[in-house]
């Protein structure tokens, strides 16, 4: 129901989660979505999660609890996830998060070559493009959703995105994480 509202206000959604990207093949075709995969340069990844811990994922909950999502993966990706499980389990959630961070990323990667593949129109984009020069990429992602890129949208991208730098004579501002 809320997705028929919103498609008669012209709302759009947007969901932001990373375990769901897994399930980004059957979201897309029951609720009829346009996917974009953000895509972070592993050392980013790793590092995000090292400023902030509560979003490293319990490797049992998230593929041994669904084991058909297990075998999507190559044998020594499987080894990784076994691996990874076993750490967590001797030391709880986070106990050498570089190690599982930098597993969690692969594993994400992984599954993203398998959907460049198998799905083409899907939209990739390099977190780094967005950061490099946020009013440009989103105006062309946005084109190519066939989402509107108006003074709004302009704007709340300089206010969360942008920083001013009053000693820079040029357009070319400071880029803060959004």
């Amino acid at each position: 129901m809320e997705r028929h509202v919103g498609d008669r206000f012209g709302w759009k959604y947007i969901l932001k989660d990373p375990v769901a990207f897994f399930s980004a093949p059957w979201l897309a075709t029951m609720f009829d979505l346009q996917v974009v995969v953000l895509i972070r340069h592993p050392a980013s990844y790793v590092l995000s999660l090292l400023k902030d811990a509560r979003h490293m994922h319990s490797f049992a909950s998230v593929f041994n609890e669904q084991p058909l999502l297990k075998t999507r993966f190559a044998p020594e990706e499987q080894r990784l996830i076994d691996q990874v499980v076993e750490i967590q389990s001797r030391g709880g959630l986070g106990s050498d998060m570089v190690f599982e961070a930098a597993a969690f990323w692969r594993l994400f990667y992984a599954q993203g070559l398998m959907y460049q593949q198998s799905f083409p129109h899907w939209h990739f984009v390099l977190y780094e493009d967005l950061a490099r020069d946020p009013l440009n990429a989103f105006d062309s992602l946005c084109r190519k959703l066939g989402l509107g890129f108006d003074k709004n949208v302009e704007t709340a991208i300089r206010r969360t995105a942008l920083e001013a730098d009053p000693v820079k004579t040029d357009h070319a501002s400071h880029v803060k994480r959004f």
